[in-house]
């Protein structure tokens, strides 16, 4: 009775060669990494929806809808960080295409993200003044507290009364600047964090292609030298 040809992963693993073992531990470390990555967007998508910040407070237009998209993505990278990882250990070319698939289809997402939000800060001044006015004076007086600033422009500006007194002073610069620092920097940071990573994942869909066509080419190997072993076995 012929033995089973089934490959296994140590049989593959054993003859990867030096470097094709060199780049898939760097391709599971990326993996790891993107896992860290995806934890880490989840967790600034939750803490925005959740939180009492300077921007959850101030009715920004889209900034609930940004915080749900980071934690969409968050849990994709999450999710297909687990079909990279359990790919490479397994060698299961099935779950390293659907990897490469659907990492493929996040980078396009991430970048789309990236854009919308280096296209949004350029609208941030307008958006401010709308979201200011929109604001219940509660919050706007709470933004200003935080802040240690008073009206919009200047404390003339829409201002909620009393202005904060800092130092026995009242203040009387306007809250513009501040919130331009605050949250320009933050979807800055943004926009280059989603970009980098997409980069990142580009660099790991390329490693990943390229070890799926060794797998690829170890089976194609095995799987003719046990039709050779069989024929043998047969004529004898």
């Amino acid at each position: 009775m012929p033995k089973s040809s089934k490959v296994t992963a140590s049989q593959i693993t054993s003859k990867f060669g030096r470097a094709f073992l060199t780049v898939r531990w760097i391709t599971f470390a990326a993996n790891v990494l993107l896992m860290i990555l995806g934890v880490a967007l989840l967790g600034v998508g939750i803490a925005v929806l959740a939180s009492d910040t300077v921007a959850s407070l101030l009715s920004i237009p889209g900034l609930d809808t940004l915080a749900i998209a980071l934690v969409a993505i968050g849990l994709l990278v999450v999710i297909i960080a687990i079909f990279g990882t359990s790919g490479l250990l397994l060698h299961n070319r099935i779950l390293l295409v659907l990897f490469i698939v659907l990492l493929s289809i996040l980078v396009v997402c991430q970048l789309g993200v990236g854009v919308a939000a280096t296209v949004d800060a350029g609208q941030l001044p307008t958006m401010l003044d709308i979201a200011w006015s929109n604001t219940d004076a509660i919050q706007l007086a709470s933004i200003q507290e935080d802040l240690s600033c008073c009206g919009f422009y200047n404390s003339t500006d829409r201002q909620v009364e009393p202005c904060p007194v800092v130092s026995n002073v009242t203040v009387t610069r306007g809250c513009y600047n501040p919130l331009m620092h605050n949250i320009g920097d933050a979807m800055d940071e943004l926009a280059i964090s989603a970009i980098v990573i997409s980069v990142m994942e580009v660099f790991g869909i390329i490693l990943t292609i390229v070890l799926v066509a060794r797998i690829s080419k170890i089976y194609k190997q095995y799987r003719h030298h046990k039709l050779e072993e069989q024929q043998q076995n047969e004529e004898l």
